[in-house]
């Protein structure tokens, strides 16, 4: 099945190594399916053990169209080739966006609770006038 394992694992603060061990399988295996966006049925069973079933099912990739087969995407031919990679590319952006904005909320939140600590501490900021 189509899935975004590369997404699935930055999000969840794993290494390849760690997929690998939870796989049984070589990091060079992981590598693959994350460059090919599939895993197999039994990979998506450990997962969703592992990280329950809404955690998982996000990172899964749709089929392109109703009825077509999810090994379309990973025919040799150069345009299907290209459109998985599209898709993937397009995910990542998509995540880096989210993980932008998550950064952006916490460096706020930080911000705030900076000049809460400096008021605590030294008073409230007061405006110097030109007296």
């Amino acid at each position: 099945m189509m899935f975004d394992l590369r997404k699935f694992r930055k999000i969840e603060g794993l290494k390849q190594e760690d997929l690998a061990r939870l796989f049984n399988c070589g990091q060079s295996n992981i590598a693959n399916m994350e460059r090919n966006a599939k895993i197999t049925a039994a990979q998506w069973d450990v997962l969703t053990d592992k990280y329950g079933l809404e955690s998982v099912q996000k990172y899964k990739i749709n089929e392109i169209k109703d009825g077509e087969t999810e090994a379309r995407m990973h025919r040799n031919d150069d345009s299907d080739s290209d459109l998985g990679k599209l898709v993937i590319a397009l995910n990542n952006i998509s995540e880096a966006v989210k993980l932008n904005a998550i950064a952006n909320e916490r460096n706020s939140r930080n911000m705030e609770k900076m000049i809460d600590l400096i008021t605590e501490k030294h008073g409230p900021l007061n405006k110097q006038t030109g007296s």
